[in-house]
C-alpha cells in the first residue's frame, strides 16, 4: 500500500519497457522529447512483428490517448505507418520502409541528442 501511494505521489521511479530498452521516469517530471516519442511508438510496432493494434502502440509505448493521437497521426499522415487490413484482427498498423528508415534514424541520433 505503501509504495502504490509513494508512486501515486511521484517519488517512486516508474519503470518503461520499451523493446529492449528499459528506461526511468518521475511521474511528473519533463519525460521525453517529441523524437523520443515517435521512436518509442515505432519501437513498439517493429518489435510487435511489424503489425500492432492502435491500444497496443498507445498502451506500451506509455502515451495518453491524446499525446498518442497527435503523434500517431503525424506517422500516418508522413507514410511512416500504414494501415493493413486484416480479416482476423481488424485494423493493425505496420512501418513502411520510410518509418524503418527514420526508426533507424532516430536510433543513431539518440546518443547525440540525448542529453
Amino acid at each position: 500500500m505503501a509504495e502504490w501511494m509513494a508512486l501515486r505521489m511521484g517519488s517512486l521511479d516508474m519503470p518503461q519497457k520499451i523493446g529492449d530498452d528499459t528506461k526511468k521516469m518521475k511521474k511528473g517530471a519533463s519525460s521525453r522529447s517529441r523524437w523520443e516519442i515517435i521512436r518509442d511508438i515505432l519501437d513498439v510496432i517493429a518489435t510487435a512483428e511489424n503489425r500492432a493494434k492502435k491500444t497496443r502502440i498507445m498502451k506500451m509505448a506509455y502515451l495518453d490517448w491524446r499525446n498518442f493521437q497527435r503523434h500517431f497521426g503525424f506517422l500516418i499522415e508522413g507514410g511512416f505507418i500504414e494501415e493493413i487490413d486484416d480479416p482476423t484482427k481488424g485494423t493493425i498498423y505496420g512501418l513502411t520502409e520510410r518509418g524503418k528508415e527514420l526508426r533507424s534514424k532516430l536510433k543513431e541520433l539518440e546518443p547525440i541528442v540525448s542529453v
